[in-house]
């Protein structure tokens, strides 16, 4: 090994013979951290990992926090993705119309994304809009027309069973249009 510093950086050449005898070198370089260099910023699916953990926590408001300090991802997968745990962290707290405007944001981003079409569904009955909630139900309908069966055969189940929609599943419209849904699928 061969060492050499220079002030707060640090670097060595590893050299390794390999079974043929041929020389490998490596060169390592690293900076150490003091208190007054800042940490590296954390990889995004850390970030989301955090947010999500928070969610399961029952910790609505510091994911939501997380997931604002994390700022517009580039990549648009990723940021479809923030946008939809945002949606997540505002259904918690119960500020549905902008859970639907993040989930809108999600699924322009990824259109394959079909739990934010269906949370769409979940925020518009937990505020007791019927009418709004059938036009998310007939636009995540649209959504699974283009996904496999074993997708919609998912989402048939959890609309029968997420107590989210328990108050748009007693409706007549509700039940007309699951009748409908389920002799299609």
């Amino acid at each position: 090994f061969i060492i050499e510093q220079n002030g707060k950086t640090e670097s060595f050449t590893k050299t390794i013979f390999m079974k043929d005898r041929k020389e490998v070198r490596m060169i390592h370089s690293f900076q150490y951290a003091d208190k007054n260099s800042p940490l590296p910023p954390k990889k995004f699916e850390d970030i989301l990992a955090d947010a999500r953990k928070l969610l399961k926590e029952n910790k609505a408001k510091s994911a939501l926090a997380v997931l604002k300090n994390a700022g517009k991802q580039d990549e648009s997968y990723n940021e479809a993705s923030r946008q939809f745990t945002i949606a997540r962290a505002l259904l918690k707290l119960k500020k549905y119309n902008e859970a639907i405007l993040h989930n809108q944001k999600a699924t322009a981003l990824n259109p394959r994304m079909y739990a934010a079409f269906f949370n769409n569904a979940c925020a518009s009955s937990l505020a007791k809009n019927t009418k709004q909630t059938m036009h998310h139900l007939q636009v995540l309908e649209t959504a699974l027309s283009t996904t496999g069966a074993k997708t919609a055969k998912h989402f048939l189940k959890i609309l029968q069973t997420d107590s989210d929609l328990n108050f748009i599943r007693k409706t007549r419209e509700f039940k007309q249009w699951y009748q409908k849904l389920q002799m299609a699928h």
